[in-house]
């Protein structure tokens, strides 16, 4: 049932934002307890000689996401940075699916206020590094597959960060950037995705 509200504020967000525009603030406040990880709904299912982890939780924190991209797009001025950025954060260090949700809402945020990711790029670059650097793999899986495209989606957002005009004054960013091209695998993403592209125009 939260799922399905989530689903459709995202929807009236997108095709009626006026609708739900004086509830946003309470509305945000909703999303932002659902982004959390919640232990109380995770379950171990036994599947003989191992157990999985079954997270009831993923789908609600991937909605809410969803919920704060589109607004984003569609009355960006209801959501506070400041505010938002923690949950970024957290989110940036989350399962594969919500990191790349994550991700691109990074690349959104390096439009609506460049000037609040700047003065946090330590918080920022951190999950990011994580990701970037895990190991790329080689063998053609589904899983593999998921791994190099979460590694990817973190380069297209480290860039969008290094495009910024002033990021090139922020001696993080670009020592970060020119490690990560050292690597030859990495330097293969960000070619074919011309990643450096986007920071030179």
């Amino acid at each position: 049932v939260r799922r399905t509200a989530l689903l459709a504020i995202n929807s009236l967000s997108h095709h009626h934002p006026s609708v739900i525009l004086s509830y946003a603030p309470q509305i945000i406040r909703i999303l932002y307890y659902e982004m959390s990880v919640k232990p109380e709904l995770k379950r171990k299912v036994d599947l003989g000689p191992f157990k999985h982890t079954i997270d009831d939780g993923l789908p609600l924190r991937k909605a809410a996401f969803a919920c704060i991209s589109t607004f984003l797009d569609s009355m960006p001025q209801v959501v506070d940075v400041s505010e938002f950025l923690p949950h970024l954060v957290k989110g940036l260090e989350d399962v594969n699916d919500v990191q790349m949700s994550c991700h691109f809402i990074l690349q959104q945020l390096c439009r609506w206020s460049p000037t609040m990711l700047l003065s946090n790029t330590s918080i920022i670059l951190n999950p990011l590094a994580l990701t970037i650097n895990k190991q790329i793999k080689q063998k053609r899986t589904g899983t593999v597959d998921r791994t190099n495209d979460v590694i990817r989606s973190a380069l297209r957002s480290l860039f969008a960060l290094a495009a910024i005009p002033e990021a090139a004054r922020d001696r993080s960013i670009q020592d970060f950037c020119a490690k990560v091209q050292s690597k030859p695998d990495i330097a293969e993403i960000i070619q074919s995705e011309h990643l450096l592209d986007k920071v030179r125009s």
